[in-house]
């Protein structure tokens, strides 16, 4: 960056309290413990960037190092090829400053080991590097009132990694304008692969760029330009003219619902400031399973199908990785696992084969045989293939003897064709994680958003939260989505219920779900009998549990917890409640995903209270799903299993009595019959 551009620059940004500090760890851009565990390149190279509606002005980089192996005598930073400084191998922390003009908008952090100056080194060199932070020093551009800037100033799916977008209602939204606002959500959803959270406010803009849902008549008592057209329209801050407002708006309840449609099914790049729409009627359903982010189960996955041709070549090691998502409830037992038959092939230089190593996300799979440069295949068993996956082939070069070549054939496939569709729940993480069992129809044509009758802006941001969570999962935004407010759901209701309250208001579904608010606090509720019954044909005590959440919940302050039931509404439909102590402590997707503490393998409640959650199993859970007749006995038998001893006994007194009434029988027709050595007759 020269000095022409920098003054330029300063003299579009904001003022000098606008200069910002954002501060990330070296492991988020890229220097993972993966990498400094198995790397063998003499020199790593990290990108980052600022945000889109910002510019780098400054950046300072602090390594944190341990002793370093024999052989290395420190570390050469560059930035974007150019010399920043030296880093002596010593262990502790490292300071360096980066000036303004080594920086632009895409940057490369580059960390080169000094006294290695081969071609590959040891497996673990670079685990003297415990780690790190790049501070970035940005000012604020101004952006033009131009739809093309979109997500921006909202998200930057490139840099940020915990967005918030602002959403105003002029006043508390109907279901209408819920229903308006979660498709503008999913938009977002789509284009992030963060968790959105979303800061509802009514009646008044903030002081920062925010999205407005509102009917004509909302827009115009927030002081915004009134339009009478369903249409998008990014406007500048009346109040903050370097902020921008985007206002999705309609002459009434259709035009609104219109703007919100259309601006759902447009994608990027938009252009000019107003977008306008005519009616747009909802599209057909989709069918389960469908999602577009999804690989369709009906059939084997091909690798080759998912991406760019998977070559790792050079003299360093490497790691070729290949990511999918498949339905979450795809139901592999008895088998356990799913088949991969995986082709490939390696060169390297006679006597050092490289060692490969298969990963299918935290778990190890198998270790590759790997012998001449021919074409090989194997036949790996993949177990927990479910919802987000990424198979990761790790490439460890024996010695820096010469280049090696290991490439994966587009042939290789999955076997996921016939794998049925089964799963019990309430299952939290699947919830989480993958917004299961909502995304089964990706448009959420089977869901309904249950509110209270008066939403607080808590329960809307959580809600509409969610709702982006699940585009993002899906690849679809919620265009047949039902928003209901708590008076009007219905016994009979055929849809599975996302629900979003905060624990003082009483839903008519507080009894099915094992929390309960008490003395102002979240506390674990007792079991019912079905429950009871459950959980002892399973082998569970439910009653640890309940002590350990009790105690998780002593002291922490407020909690939010998602649990989940199935729907009191309807039998085989399921409800996923989502509640608080307060409505500030509503769990939303940002909240509920992180590392959390667990007591097995499926919970149906999650505990949330600050950066602390926990997970646990208290509910008796029903089975979603279609396995053929025999797979699904054992699979009751598999999962209840006491019951066998149950079978077993009641065998084995059946056959007793049998047995008994047989010798009885056969006792008393030899004592009739004296021919059967019976009694003699009087003489």
């Amino acid at each position: 960056m020269n000095l022409a551009k920098l003054l330029w620059i300063l003299a579009l940004a904001g003022p000098a309290e606008a200069t910002e500090w954002t501060d990330a760890p070296l492991e988020r851009l890229g220097l993972t413990d993966d990498v400094r565990a198995a790397s063998t390149q003499p020199a790593l190279t990290l990108p980052f960037a600022a945000r889109g509606d910002r510019v780098l002005v400054g950046a300072r980089l602090r390594l944190d190092l341990g002793p370093a192996p024999a052989g290395v005598d420190g570390l050469e930073v560059r930035v974007n090829d150019e010399p920043v400084g030296f880093v002596e191998a010593r262990p502790g922390p490292h300071v360096l400053d980066v000036d303004a003009d080594l920086l632009g908008d895409r940057n490369t952090l580059t960390l080169k080991l000094l006294g290695a100056e081969r071609a590959c080194v040891p497996p673990g060199t670079w685990r003297f590097v415990a780690g790190g932070r790049l501070a970035r020093r940005s000012v604020p551009l101004a952006l033009p009132d131009d739809l093309g800037a979109l997500p921006l100033p909202f998200v930057d799916p490139d840099f940020d990694t915990a967005p918030v977008v602002p959403v105003v209602f002029a006043v508390p939204p109907s279901p209408d304008e819920v229903r308006a606002a979660a498709l503008v959500a999913g938009w977002f959803g789509l284009r992030t692969e963060q968790p959105i959270e979303f800061s509802i406010g009514y009646g008044a803009l903030p002081d920062t760029s925010a999205v407005v849902v509102a009917t004509r008549a909302g827009v115009a008592a927030l002081g915004l330009p009134a339009d009478d057209r369903a249409a998008v329209r990014l406007l500048p801050h009346p109040r903050a003219p370097a902020h921008k407002v985007l206002v999705v708006s309609g002459a009434g309840a259709a035009g609104l619902e219109a703007a919100a449609r259309g601006f759902a099914r447009t994608t990027p790049p938009l252009w000019g400031a107003v977008l306008a729409f005519g009616s747009a009627a909802p599209p057909a359903p989709r069918a389960a399973y469908d999602a577009p982010r999804w690989v369709p189960d009906r059939r084997d996955l091909r690798l080759g199908d998912l991406g760019d041709r998977l070559v790792h070549a050079g003299t360093a090691g490497g790691t070729l990785r290949v990511a999918f998502r498949v339905a979450p409830d795809l139901f592999p037992w008895p088998d356990a696992h799913v088949p991969l038959d995986l082709v490939y092939r390696v060169r390297a230089p006679a006597g050092a084969p490289p060692r490969l190593a298969v990963q299918l996300g935290d778990r190890f799979v198998a270790a590759l045989p790997v012998e001449g440069d021919a074409w090989r295949t194997a036949r790996l068993r993949l177990q927990g293939v479910r919802g987000r996956a990424e198979l990761r082939v790790h490439v460890e070069p024996a010695a820096c003897e010469g280049p090696i070549e290991v490439e994966i054939s587009p042939d290789s496939r999955l076997r996921l064709a016939g794998v049925p569709h089964l799963t019990r729940l309430p299952d939290v993480d699947r919830f989480v994680f993958d917004g299961f069992p909502f995304t089964r129809r990706a448009d959420l044509g089977e869901t309904a958003l249950v509110l209270p009758d008066a939403p607080r802006p808590e329960e809307v941001g959580a809600a509409l939260s969610w709702i982006a969570r699940f585009a993002t999962v899906t690849g679809v935004v919620a265009e047949r989505l039902t928003v209901l407010p708590a008076t009007g759901v219905e016994p009979g209701l055929d849809a599975d219920l996302l629900v979003v309250e905060a624990a003082d208001r009483a839903g008519a579904w507080r009894g099915a779900v094992p929390i309960e608010l008490r003395d102002g606090a979240l506390a674990p509720q007792a079991p019912g009998i079905a429950d009871w019954w459950s959980s002892l044909a399973a082998a569970r005590w439910p009653a640890g549990d309940r002590a350990r959440a009790a105690r998780w919940l002593e002291g922490v302050g407020p909690a939010g917890a998602i649990t989940g039931a199935e729907s009191p509404l309807l039998a085989g439909r399921a409800l996923v409640l989502v509640t608080a102590a307060t409505p500030a402590a509503l769990p939303d997707a940002p909240s509920a995903t992180g590392v959390t503490e667990r007591t097995g393998a499926r919970g149906d409640l999650l505990l949330v209270a600050g950066d602390r959650r926990a997970l646990f199993a208290l509910g008796a859970g029903h089975d979603v799903g279609a396995v053929p007749g025999w797979t699904r006995v054992r699979w009751f038998l598999a999962s209840h299993w006491v019951l066998l001893f149950a079978a077993i006994f009641a065998a084995a007194f059946g056959s007793s009595l049998a047995l008994r009434r047989l010798i009885a029988r056969n006792h008393a027709r030899r004592l009739a019959d004296p021919g059967e050595g019976g009694p003699c007759p009087p003489a």
